[in-house]
């Protein structure tokens, strides 16, 4: 967990090179900062569950599905009203591409294996 502290940077960086690319969204410094922001929303409600033995993918789940709840008019804004349920599918499927990434960092985190964000997000 000592990592926490980076990790809305980490996410930041993932959002900037990763998931806009793949959303097809322009993506500027301060819309990946504000991401990173979020992630922090996550890790207080994931961590205090994965310290009560919930496992890692259903405490960051629970957080994600949290975040959504809590956050729907700012993941709805911009969207075309037709196309609502695209983008929360488009969403969802960013935040469970996200959740891999968190794992895969934190289990290399726990073997003492080099950081880097590409192997992680590749799953090894």
């Amino acid at each position: 967990m000592d990592s926490a502290a980076t990790w809305p940077g980490i996410v930041a960086e993932h959002v900037r090179s990763e998931a806009a690319p793949i959303l097809g969204l322009p993506v500027s410094m301060e819309v990946g900062e504000q991401v990173g922001k979020w992630a922090r929303y996550v890790l207080r409600v994931a961590v205090p569950l994965y310290h009560r033995l919930c496992p890692l993918e259903m405490s960051l789940s629970t957080a994600a599905d949290d975040f959504v709840l809590d956050h729907s008019k700012e993941i709805r804004q911009g969207w075309n009203p037709f196309l609502v349920r695209r983008g929360d599918r488009l969403f969802r499927a960013e935040a469970d591409r996200s959740i891999n990434f968190a794992i895969n960092f934190f289990e290399r985190r726990q073997h003492d294996l080099e950081e880097v964000p590409e192997i992680a997000l590749l799953g090894e």
